[in-house]
């Protein structure tokens, strides 16, 4: 069960990592922006502690990688006033639209993670963190989702298959990520929602 929640919980976060710089409606990102997510109830109680919180930080720092620009996000879990920085990863936007990323811990390998332009029905695939393939597909313009916090209608819903994972995150216009839910037992349930827009 560990692993995978380690598992979900770096789909969420290169997801959402690699997304960030996109300048787009769907992608609400600037320098100095926080975003914190708290986890769903996916799993039984226990599994997975309440009142952790993951923090996405868009620094304010650049990175020059291959003569290329990139921003820096750090992703951090934890609680109010105790975050510990898990992961920290580098991403572009192309002057096409297409965002790509490199993870720090794998600094040689830019990863597609949005192709550009957004269209219904776009496949691809591309090595994932640890070098797993994931496929991604956008499902559609008009998704809707209750999270514990508010109801989001008319967002992009993008499905990633990681591993034999299944997500599906949900993006709102003019508010960004606002949800990534997980299919257990054939059921869509929240895995991690936003606490604030």
């Amino acid at each position: 069960m560990k692993q995978l929640m380690t598992l979900l919980l770096t789909i969420f976060l290169t997801g959402f990592i690699n997304l960030s710089y996109a300048q787009s409606e769907y992608l609400m990102m600037e320098k100095g922006k926080v975003f914190k997510y708290k986890y769903g109830n996916v799993y039984s109680a226990g599994q997975v502690n309440e009142d952790m919180i993951v923090k996405i930080d868009v620094l304010n720092t650049t990175k020059m990688i291959g003569g290329k620009e990139y921003l820096t996000v750090q992703s951090s879990t934890g609680s109010d006033g105790n975050f510990s920085v898990i992961m920290t990863s580098y991403t572009r936007f192309a002057n096409d639209g297409t965002v790509y990323t490199i993870l720090e811990d794998e600094m040689d390998k830019e990863t597609v993670m949005l192709k550009a332009p957004l269209k219904v029905g776009d496949f691809w695939e591309d090595k994932g963190y640890g070098g797993e393939t994931s496929s991604k597909k956008i499902l559609g313009f008009n998704g809707s989702i209750t999270t514990p916090t508010a109801t989001y209608s008319d967002c992009l819903v993008l499905e990633t298959k990681e591993n034999g994972a299944l997500s599906k995150s949900y993006f709102k216009k003019n508010v960004g990520m606002v949800a990534t839910t997980v299919t257990v037992g054939g059921t869509e349930k929240i895995f991690i929602y936003l606490l604030e827009d």
